[in-house]
């Protein structure tokens, strides 16, 4: 086979990569250098093996390495992903900067005002980090100079995601973070699920997991759980109020009227729902695990389990922490950072977990998973392994 890699080869390759990223961008040089090293070993490999099975071996191994280069580039050195455009792909922009955070390319859908059937929008531009919309819209407003716009909606049984883009005129101020999340908070009044037919469920207080973009653009997730069973589809009205985040020695707040309607749709996708068997030393009933591709949610009866406080062990023996505050209430589990192939829930007399073993750090002869077992007043492992 005689057939050469051209400069012309290498230009399309480029093109595909900005094309991928749907804006030009320039292309690092460590990815340029991966390429050259791909189109060596291909190059090599054809002079010195002339079996078609051979060629396309290395061709598939060479091609993988580029791919796998050009992926580490993205996630240690973020010059192309900060070329990502941003409404539409906020979940992939936050990356690791909000507390479920997970590749929701595959669950998430934009939402896109021009086919949902929002007003207004001949006008209405695309905020990218740096711009602000002209004009409000279905999924975009501005108050007092203030514009929230909500960018991408991803729901499961239990919770629905909404990802979302606060721009300012005036900038933000610096705020709390936890780990590598920036965290702000949102109140407003009626949170109305289509489905539930009682008056509205207060909107107060949710958590706003992101990052800044720069010193007027902040990117985050909003998470809001669900009452009981949704439908596989419903509508979702809220109105936002006030805009909040803690500094140290207080608090700073944008107060306007964001009022937005969302049609939302259930998806099942990778969803697995698994029983654990009722406690005989602790009178909390049946406990129902659900695991999500970005969280596990536990359903149980609260009122029997008010003297007692439930946790759990990932699959590496690692405590499971929820993502408000790091509570150790498993009602809400990120899995980020967690084998999840199974886990292990342990129920504690409640005092005497906030007292002896909150606190608990592990040694080399006995890890949290032994300290665990010899303190629960009942432990089960739940499994998600394929069977």
């Amino acid at each position: 086979m005689n057939k050469k890699w051209h400069m012309d080869q290498e230009k399309d390759f480029d093109e595909e990569i900005r094309h991928i990223f749907q804006e030009p961008v320039e292309i690092p040089e460590a990815v340029r250098q991966a390429k050259r090293q791909a189109r060596n070993i291909i190059h090599n490999d054809i002079r010195t093996k002339r079996h078609k099975g051979h060629y396309v071996m290395k061709f598939a191994a060479a091609a993988a390495t580029v791919m796998i280069i050009f992926s580490g580039i993205c996630v240690i050195n973020p010059v192309l992903a900060e070329n990502i455009p941003l409404m539409g792909h906020v979940f992939e922009k936050l990356g690791r900067s909000f507390s479920f955070y997970g590749d929701y390319s595959g669950y998430a859908r934009p939402l896109d005002e021009n086919k949902d059937g929002g007003e207004n929008t001949e006008n209405s531009s695309e905020i990218t980090g740096s711009e602000k919309a002209d004009t409000d819209n279905l999924y975009s407003q501005t108050e007092n100079g203030v514009t929230l716009s909500l960018s991408e909606v991803y729901c499961h049984e239990k919770t629905v995601y909404i990802s979302l883009v606060i721009r300012t005129e005036n900038p933000i101020p610096e705020t709390y973070m936890q780990g590598e999340s920036s965290i702000l908070y949102v109140m407003g009044s009626d949170l109305d699920f289509s489905y539930v037919d009682k008056e509205d469920e207060e909107f107060l207080w949710h958590e706003l997991s992101g990052k800044l973009l720069d010193k007027n653009t902040y990117a985050g997730v909003l998470r809001i759980d669900l009452p009981q069973n949704p439908p596989e589809k419903f509508k979702l009205d809220f109105m936002v109020q006030k805009i909040m985040g803690s500094v140290e020695g207080g608090e700073w707040s944008f107060d306007g009227q964001w009022k937005y309607s969302i049609d939302v749709t259930v998806d099942h996708t990778n969803v697995v729902t698994k029983k654990v068997n009722r406690a005989t030393q602790c009178d909390i009933g049946e406990i129902t695990v659900i695991k999500t591709p970005f969280d596990i949610n536990l359903e149980y009866d609260h009122a029997k389990a008010s003297d007692y406080l439930i946790t759990a062990l990932d699959a590496d023996g690692n405590p499971m922490l929820g993502a408000v505050n790091g509570c150790d209430t498993l009602d809400n589990l990120p899995v980020s950072y967690h084998d999840v192939s199974e886990i292990t829930i342990y129920v504690f007399d409640y005092y005497e977990y906030m007292d002896e073993i909150k606190g608990y750090r592990p040694t080399e002869e006995k890890g949290y998973r032994k300290m665990y077992e010899e303190r629960a007043v009942y432990y089960e492992t739940v499994s998600f392994s394929e069977e």
